[in-house]
């Protein structure tokens, strides 16, 4: 491990220059990639990563050859479109135990791909279990050329007794690489939208702490496609749909191509909510990472506070302090004390 701590960050475009000096470095003189585990469903701060991960990739004049999610890779098409490429796994909050269908498939890309150099783009890391980590540590320490870029410190310490012998550096989130085309909105006549995670990732119930602090303009709600973005969205789904429940069409070149801008259409799709959702609100109260992330890109006041295991605060204190529109809470009994939310008025 090179790093025991990441620069004192003061803007952004500090964090984006020490993000691509990283991949560049990384990446060596690979002039084209192949990007594994896409996100292909709706959480918008997924999609935000991937955002930031091509943008960067952009930037660094590398051109994406092949591209999968962990249900429609095809090893074939793989070694047909972009023999020998390097490969890089999407990052973001599931490596680990906590999701573990994610991990059980960047393992098996590891230990069939020792031909290619791999890296494991920033993700958060945290393993409930010992001897899941153990496994993890000796299938990714066998490759000799993998690298695994974590997104905050706390990840670090934890893989160092996780993962020993795993090679590892610091890389912020990659989503902090996108530039949303509505990032100049000054607008804030919309009410406060509380973005509260549903799923497992939850540390209490965040909008049960402040509901009875909300007024009739204000709105609580998890992030995800609704109304005619949501069925347009099940439409463009089908080719890739096929491909999962039929093995040889993930073979197809025609149809790799087809379900590619069907996913970008997608993502597009997911960015655009999520865009449309914070912008111009008054404040923005979340417990998801991405959330407080988009408010801070659009220059929306926003209080971020902590998941069920405490991925957030970390990444917070590294670099997302630099989007100033905001504030970190602990928990969730401590949103309704913030300074921001007291900044804004008539609440």
């Amino acid at each position: 491990m090179s790093e025991t701590a990441f620069p004192a960050f003061e803007s952004l475009d500090a964090v984006r220059t020490f993000t691509s000096s990283v991949l560049q470095d990384t990446l060596s003189s690979a002039s084209e990639v192949v990007l594994l585990d896409i996100p292909t469903h709706e959480n918008v701060g997924d999609n935000m990563i991937w955002q930031g991960e091509i943008e960067y990739l952009k930037r660094l004049h590398v051109r994406v050859a092949y591209e999968a999610d962990i249900f429609r890779h095809s090893r074939k098409l793989l070694d047909r479109l972009a023999p020998s490429t390097p490969i890089l796994l999407h990052g973001g909050g599931n490596f680990g135990d906590v999701w573990p269908e994610f991990q059980e498939f960047r393992e098996r890309i590891v230990a069939d791909n020792h031909d290619r150099r791999i890296v494991q783009l920033p993700q958060t890391v945290y393993f409930q279990s010992p001897s899941r980590a153990a496994q993890a540590n000796a299938i990714l320490s066998a490759h000799p050329d993998f690298t695994l870029l974590v997104r905050d410190t706390d990840s670090l310490e934890r893989a160092s007794t996780a993962l020993p012998d795993v090679n590892v550096r610091l890389c912020p989130d990659m989503a902090l690489g996108w530039t949303p085309r509505e990032a100049q909105t000054r607008g804030k006549s919309r009410g406060i939208l509380v973005v509260a995670r549903e799923d497992k990732e939850a540390a209490g119930d965040l909008a049960a702490e402040i509901e009875l602090n909300l007024g009739p303009s204000d709105e609580v709600r998890d992030w995800r496609l609704t109304g005619w973005r949501k069925a347009l969205w099940k439409v463009t789904r089908v080719p890739g749909r096929l491909a999962r429940v039929v093995p040889w069409l993930r073979n197809s070149a025609l149809m790799f191509r087809v379900i590619r801008h069907a996913n970008e259409f997608n993502r597009k799709q997911n960015l655009l909510a999520g865009l449309t959702l914070v912008r111009g609100r008054r404040a923005v109260i979340t417990n998801r990472l991405h959330a407080h992330v988009l408010a801070g890109l659009l220059s929306v006041p926003y209080v971020v506070t902590e998941n069920n295991y405490g991925k957030i605060g970390p990444i917070f204190q590294n670099y997302t302090h630099v989007l100033r529109s905001g504030t970190f809470a602990p928990k969730a009994t401590d949103v309704l004390s913030s300074d921001v939310l007291n900044r804004v008025e008539n609440r």
